[in-house]
């Protein structure tokens, strides 16, 4: 039987998504002034708390290499206002949901309030990109309301595995070879696009994605 968490989660998940592969949001950092995905990726996911630097960015995204987080912040703020990459990254991916699935303003207006409810019951203890994502779920667009609701809830999530590794005492790059062991992820995919060289260096990988300059 499918635990609730987990249906939550199969549910959510691809609304919240199209943020990184629908084609027109992959471009939100390009599309403002920033160098490659990766420091458009930095930007737009720290976004809701502030100009954050790049040493608080790496202990809340859990497992990306420093070097690669430093390359992009806090670089970003100086080209973009996080609160503008806010707004944008909930209107492209409204955008994003609107041409993928017929009715999703209904739709929205249906499961907005369980969702929301949710958001609101949750506890934010040393869940920080939980807690920087819940006040931006009151957004006037139905559409804009729903992808944000479930980007709280998925940080909120994530937040949560951020915990459950540090309280295991794993670093990055212990968390990474445990979701490579589980065949899900490509083992050398995951470690480039986190950053990791093979003797943990943190550098910025080599595969053509990182931001340049």
């Amino acid at each position: 039987m499918e635990s609730r968490p987990r249906a939550l989660w199969l549910r959510t998940e691809p609304l919240h998504a199209v943020i990184y592969f629908d084609e027109e949001c992959r471009g939100i950092g390009r599309s403002v002034g920033l160098k490659g995905f990766w420091m458009g990726y930095f930007a737009t996911r720290t976004a809701p708390m502030g100009p954050v630097r790049p040493e608080a960015a790496t202990a809340v995204l859990a497992v990306f290499a420093p070097g690669m987080v430093a390359r992009a912040l806090p670089a970003a703020w100086q080209i973009v206002t996080p609160e503008r990459l806010t707004d944008l990254r909930a209107q492209l991916a409204a955008r994003a949901l609107r041409r993928l699935i017929p009715g999703i303003d209904t739709l929205a207006g249906q499961l907005a309030p369980p969702l929301a409810a949710m958001v609101e019951d949750a506890s934010a203890l040393a869940r920080p990109l939980f807690a920087a994502n819940r006040p931006l779920c009151d957004r006037a667009d139905p559409v804009e309301r729903l992808w944000q609701l479930t980007t709280a809830l998925r940080e909120f999530r994530g937040d949560a595995h951020a915990a459950a590794l540090a309280d295991h005492g794993l670093d990055a790059p212990e968390a990474l070879v445990l979701a490579a062991a589980t065949d899900r992820v490509p083992r050398e995919g995951i470690r480039l696009d986190r950053g990791w060289s093979e003797t943990r260096s943190g550098r910025p990988p080599r595969n053509g994605c990182a931001p340049a300059g």
